[in-house]
């Protein structure tokens, strides 16, 4: 003889299970609750990040009075290397190097803009590197030259957006080296307006992607 109907059983058998769910819920929401308070400052700090990157590039400036034992020019304009060109004029350091530079480009046509547009010294004290395709090849070349010459101090020249990263890729690979960082504006986008100007905000925001991927590959390697 059956205890009750079908429905009154499923009742019994559903309320049974409820208290075990509840306890399953309990346990878990200590977990749930750290993993979203890790979310949530993770998120802070990469905003976080993301704004003092930023509104650091509106006080960047050249030093008055940069002086090391050579120069590297990270291509990327014809500004930067009218700026190391002019270092190197001014005897702020004793060579000078300008990583990156595109096959395509014989030496004949960059010292045609250093002889014509700027009034730079001979063509002897400068070194061009066409290995390198990206800013961690430019750290790697820049290391060669720099083991290769005996230095222990450089001033750095690159956009002003890219110093950071730069900075960072070549502290990894050359620890021991002094850098002095001669930030040159960049002539895409005025990146001191990052916060109303669209071209500069996407400039900005895609290099900090960039940066905080330098970080990571850097506190990876503990250097």
């Amino acid at each position: 003889m059956r205890d009750g109907p079908p429905s009154d059983r499923i009742e019994v058998r559903a309320t049974e299970t409820r208290p075990s769910m509840a306890r399953s819920r309990r346990r878990w929401r200590p977990i749930s609750t750290l993993f979203r308070a890790i979310v949530i400052a993770a998120v802070a700090v990469f905003v976080g990040g993301f704004v003092v990157y930023a509104v650091s590039l509106t006080d960047l400036a050249p030093p008055a009075d940069p002086n090391a034992d050579g120069i590297v020019v990270l291509t990327g304009g014809s500004d930067r290397i009218k700026a190391g060109v002019m270092l190197l004029g001014d005897g702020r350091g004793q060579r000078l190097l300008i990583t990156g530079v595109n096959p395509a480009v014989d030496n004949d046509e960059i010292f045609r803009l250093i002889g014509t547009e700027v009034d730079g010294p001979a063509p002897c004290c400068i070194d061009i590197d066409r290995e390198a395709e990206d800013t961690i090849g430019n750290a790697t070349e820049t290391r060669d030259w720099v083991a290769e010459h005996g230095y222990g101090s450089l001033i750095v020249v690159t956009s002003d957006y890219h110093m950071a990263r730069a900075l960072t890729e070549f502290a990894m690979v050359m620890p021991d080296v002094d850098m002095i960082a001669f930030p040159v504006p960049n002539t895409r986008a005025d990146v001191t307006e990052w916060w109303y100007d669209g071209a500069a905000f996407r400039l900005v925001s895609l290099e900090y992607l960039k940066l905080v991927s330098t970080w990571v590959r850097r506190i990876g390697s503990g250097v």
